[in-house]
């Protein structure tokens, strides 16, 4: 694209819109902080998988210390992201990343000598901690860039994540290969420690939130009501994802395949996800963002049901790449419809339920896709979760539709923008996010 006019002015309308939002002031110190929260979070799985497998010679205990990280993220996001709505970022952002630093520190001095339990519990409370940074972190971003280049950024943050999935259990299992999973303990603590040193460098993190004595008072479900149909499609998107890793080996083992083929078939998922966030943010698509939504769940839903019947190799790694590529647009849509349904002043509690419903529905894959695949084998495990995916986007599309009739009560119309109070201006209500 031309950048530059032929009187030699710049012509902000012929500016990409990555570009765009790469040259707002303070983008990339919020980007690398961003990536370093990220990291422990997508680390911790294997890490805690190793850990327990060299330690206490039991995988089986690694999962208990990742699953007690995990169940604290869920608990703890909500209620942290409230917080995050009501203070400045900086000072919540280094508190929780400072308890969770110390925690991965502390267990990684006494990992050799501690029981189970307590180190458990340290996993569950370093999970719980830091769970609303992502959040608050997003909601933060949301809060200053502009609006016309907002699904740019959130492309660009979605990206980003996936990159972290993809690239975290690589510096886990590096660690671990090299040195010992107890370095990757430490490697997390640092992680989190940097951007908590550089919290008040990022901008707007300062800013004391200035939030309605009424919606200060409303309990945590009344604020999160109107995000429903967003919530679900995050659980949705995400026990999708987790059952395709419970069931990815079962089927290549079934078809007489190497089941360690999944790890590159994953890879192509992760790589082709990224991707797929930079192609949705260059340009406009029809439809609001919950129809994006759904639809792009659906044609995920469809690539995941197409590994219950393909048994080629090359045909899996396909259908997987497509797969990917919906993965991030479906995220960055998600989150475009939660900003819209939620006021400024809510933002952060709603990205960070929005970060629990995740962590919800991959937990619950694990639990009920696990549970079939024993029952039945991979097949019908697979078509089930395929099926009940597609009756959540239905239901999640239904339930917006019944909203969006309805006139909102911030004000805003069912005209697929958001309403007017929704729309950062810049200057004046800068201060009303965090």
């Amino acid at each position: 694209m031309p950048l530059i006019t032929m009187n030699g002015n710049d012509d902000r309308r012929n500016i990409g819109p990555y570009r765009a939002v790469v040259t707002l002031p303070g983008w990339w110190v919020w980007f690398a902080c961003m990536a370093l929260i990220r990291l422990p979070v997508t680390m911790a799985p294997l890490t805690f998988v190793l850990l327990g497998g060299h330690l206490l010679g039991s995988y089986a205990a690694g999962g208990l210390l990742a699953a007690g990280h995990a169940l604290g993220e869920a608990l703890f996001a909500p209620w942290l992201g409230r917080r995050l709505d009501r203070r400045p970022v900086a000072a919540e952002l280094r508190g929780g990343l400072a308890v969770q630093t110390v925690l991965f520190a502390l267990m990684a001095a006494s990992a050799a000598v501690l029981p189970l339990w307590p180190l458990v519990a340290a996993a569950f409370l370093a999970g719980g901690a830091a769970s609303g940074a992502p959040g608050g972190m997003r909601a933060l971003m949301a809060s200053w860039v502009p609006e016309e280049r907002r699904k740019g950024a959130m492309s660009l943050e979605s990206s980003l994540n996936q990159a972290m999935w993809a690239g975290g259990p690589a510096v886990a299992a590096t660690t671990a290969t090299l040195l010992s999973p107890i370095t990757g303990l430490v490697v997390m603590a640092v992680a989190g420690a940097v951007p908590a040193l550089l919290a008040h460098r990022i901008r707007g993190a300062r800013d004391r939130p200035s939030v309605p004595e009424a919606a200060d008072r409303r309990p945590l479900h009344a604020v999160l009501g109107p995000a429903l149909p967003a919530l679900l499609l995050g659980a949705a998107v995400m026990y999708l994802v987790g059952a395709l890793d419970i069931t990815l080996p079962a089927r290549l083992d079934e078809l007489h395949r190497a089941p360690a083929l999944a790890g590159a078939l994953l890879s192509a998922f992760a790589v082709a996800s990224i991707a797929g966030g930079l192609l949705y943010g260059l340009r406009s698509w029809p439809g609001g963002y919950q129809a994006q939504a759904v639809a792009l769940l659906l044609g995920m839903a469809g690539c995941v049901l197409a590994v219950a019947f393909l048994s080629d190799p090359w045909a899996l790694f396909a259908v997987l790449v497509v797969a990917g590529i919906l993965n991030a647009p479906v995220l960055t849509a998600r989150n475009l419809v939660l900003q819209q349904r939620l006021p400024q002043h809510d933002w952060a509690t709603g990205f960070s339920a929005l970060y629990a419903s995740g962590g919800v529905g991959y937990g619950a894959s694990g639990l009920l896709v696990a549970s079939l695949l024993d029952l039945a084998g991979p097949v019908p495990a697979i078509v089930t979760t395929a099926a009940g995916i597609g009756l959540i986007a239905t239901g999640s599309a239904h339930l917006e539709a019944r909203m969006g009739a309805r006139e909102r009560p911030d004000g805003g119309e069912r005209s697929g923008r958001p309403a007017p109070d929704l729309v950062s201006t810049r200057t004046t209500h800068r201060k009303e996010q965090s």
